[in-house]
């Protein structure tokens, strides 16, 4: 509606048959911004809701029962998940980066960006009200793409794409021998790092796990 409730028009172009949208909450900075969350995403409008897009990357594909929109940012919003999971995005939708430590296993029930302090989220669970500071002093998420390598036994090399919002520095390692970080190994923000895998000349499976700042991969 645009015209405060008198008249309403079913805004949902882009989004595929079947599928409900919940939830919506709009950016207070730019109220054509909105976002809401279905069965297993987030879809993003900028048109007010005439037009909508998937921006649900990095979600763990479960529905989004809550979005909280920073009030001075458009591109930063919050989404609760199903089973209590909250994430931050700061592009818009483009990635989603795990944003739950301290949260306790019971489901978020509000989810409020606090208008005095763009950065400060509350969220009400079963179990109390908790607070979150994501200023660039706060909480720092990264992700990496792809999430999982399948090698031969030949090995070889490759490189892996890091994002990190904000300017937040990681360290990458490799907790194998054979599976070494060759350049990229460190960094602020997005970056990429590259690899090299030794060949395999046994019949043992092998596993190894990349480690960037406290996330492994």
């Amino acid at each position: 509606t645009s015209d405060g409730g008198l008249s309403w028009a079913r805004t949902i172009s882009g989004v595929p048959a079947g599928v409900e949208l919940d939830t919506p909450a709009f950016a207070p900075s730019s109220p054509e911004v909105l976002y809401a969350g279905s069965a297993g995403t987030v879809y993003r409008s900028t048109s007010g809701g005439a037009g909508w897009t998937p921006a649900g990357r990095g979600l763990p594909g479960v529905a989004v029962g809550l979005i909280a929109v920073d009030p001075a940012d458009p591109d930063t919003a919050y989404a609760a998940t199903a089973g209590g999971g909250l994430y931050r995005t700061r592009d818009g939708g483009a990635s989603w980066f795990p944003a739950s430590h301290g949260l306790p296993g019971a489901g978020i029930i509000a989810l409020v960006a606090d208008p005095a302090s763009p950065d400060t989220v509350w969220a009400g669970t079963g179990s109390g009200l908790y607070r979150a500071d994501f200023s660039e002093t706060g909480r720092c998420g990264y992700a990496l793409e792809p999430a999982s390598l399948a090698l031969t036994a030949v090995g070889g090399t490759g490189s892996l794409a890091v994002t990190g919002w904000g300017q937040c520095p990681w360290t990458a390692s490799s907790d194998a021998a054979w599976l070494a970080i060759t350049a990229g190994g460190t960094g602020t923000g997005d970056g990429t790092l590259r690899w090299e895998a030794a060949a395999n000349d046994t019949d043992v499976f092998r596993v190894a796990t990349v480690t960037v700042a406290d996330r492994t991969f």
